[in-house]
């Protein structure tokens, strides 16, 4: 290894976290110590974009996951506010959130069947 390429991986590393705690490249350079224009530049460069790229890829797995996992329980949340919500407008606004993800959801299942038979079109022929 040469003398400092560890620690420009390092400093690289600390970049690709700060990109991903942050919603600019401005604010992800300035926790660094760095200029947005070094971002953009090493973004520009393929292993560093691909590095990001699987980093975001992990964090959205890893939110994904957790959301799962909490989903049961906000929708028993959100059905007890549409039973028992102290007021109208709670229980109204409850009833929509649930209403508006089953549709979402049947819609989206729709969709996939749809693909899916295309799909298997397309593999025929």
């Amino acid at each position: 290894m040469r003398a400092g390429h560890g620690l420009i991986e390092s400093k690289k590393q600390r970049v690709i976290t700060a990109l991903l705690a942050h919603s600019t490249i401005e604010g992800a350079a300035a926790s660094c110590g760095i200029s947005s224009r070094t971002i953009r530049r090493w973004m520009k460069d393929p292993k560093f974009f691909a590095a990001y790229r699987r980093e975001r890829e992990q964090l959205t797995q890893n939110i994904a996951e957790a959301l799962r996992r909490e989903a049961g329980s906000a929708v028993e949340a959100l059905v007890a506010v549409a039973k028992n919500g102290k007021s109208e407008s709670a229980r109204t606004s409850a009833s929509k959130v649930i209403l508006d993800f089953f549709f979402r959801n049947e819609e989206r299942e729709g969709l996939e069947k749809r693909l899916e038979a295309l799909e298997a079109v397309a593999e025929r022929g």
